[in-house]
């Protein structure tokens, strides 16, 4: 999954060239600002997603197992969190991507 919104990041990146092309400056603004959102937001998700994935290890379940007694409830909610994080940006991207004008110069639709 990091490596699809890899590539997407990259998509978005490519589509900044594109936008010579809109008429109106405010269009343009608004194009490069809302691409800019998704950029960032999924450079977050990259980038935590990453991280709870290192703190889990191979088996989240041995990795509490093994943890001390103490230390469980924090970890499990520092995981919470984090996974609560992640649910909240994949629901903006979701919001953001789906009919999205500025993505349109990224994949223009066939004709």
């Amino acid at each position: 999954m990091l490596a699809d919104l890899k590539t997407l990041v990259e998509v978005i990146r490519e589509a900044v060239s594109g936008f010579a092309g809109f008429r109106s400056r405010k269009a343009r603004s608004e194009a490069v600002l809302d691409l800019l959102c998704i950029y960032f937001v999924l450079l977050d998700v990259a980038t935590e997603g990453r991280a709870l994935l290192k703190s889990a290890g191979d088996s989240p379940r041995m990795t509490i197992a093994r943890a001390a007694e103490v230390e469980r409830a924090d970890i499990l909610s520092e995981w919470h969190h984090a996974l609560c994080r992640q649910a909240s940006r994949l629901y903006l991207l979701s919001g953001r991507l789906l009919g999205q004008d500025a993505l349109a110069v990224a994949a223009p639709p066939s004709t």
